[in-house]
C-alpha cells in the first residue's frame, strides 16, 4: 500500500479540520483487503508497533463503525436503533478525547464496574 502523508494532531480543536486530514487514510478503492485490516488492528491493538498509518485507518474505521456522521433510526426496530445509539456515543467520545486540548472540558475516563462484587 501507498504510504499517504498528511499531519493529524490528535488534540486539534477542530473536529472538522480533524476528519479532513484524517480522510486520506480511510480505506477503500478495492485495494483494502480483509488481511489488510487484519494487520491493521493486530498491529494496533495486540502486537505494538504499529505504524502511523496503520493507526489512522483503524482510527478511521472505528469511525465508520460507530455511524457518526449517519442516522442511527433504523425504521421499525427499536433494538437496532438503540444499538446505534450506543456505538455514536463511543464515536463521540473518541472523537471527543482526540479532539479536545488537554484541560478542556473533556469527559471524565470510562469507569467500569467490577462483576464480581
Amino acid at each position: 500500500m501507498t504510504a499517504r502523508r498528511a499531519k493529524v494532531v490528535p488534540n486539534r480543536a477542530d473536529a472538522l479540520e480533524f476528519f479532513e486530514e484524517l480522510g486520506p487514510y480511510a480505506p477503500g478503492g478495492g485495494r483494502y483487503t480483509r488481511a489488510d485490516r487484519y494487520r491493521d488492528f493486530r498491529a494496533v491493538f495486540a502486537d505494538g508497533g504499529a505504524s502511523p498509518d496503520q493507526g489512522r485507518r483503524v482510527l478511521w474505521q472505528l469511525f465508520e463503525e460507530t455511524r457518526l456522521f449517519r442516522t442511527p433510526i433504523a425504521p421499525g426496530d427499536a433494538n437496532l436503533t438503540y444499538a446505534r445509539i450506543g456505538k455514536q456515543e463511543i464515536g463521540r467520545w473518541l472523537l471527543s478525547v482526540l479532539t479536545a486540548p488537554p484541560g478542556a472540558d473533556t469527559p471524565p475516563p470510562v469507569q467500569t464496574r467490577n462483576r464480581a462484587g
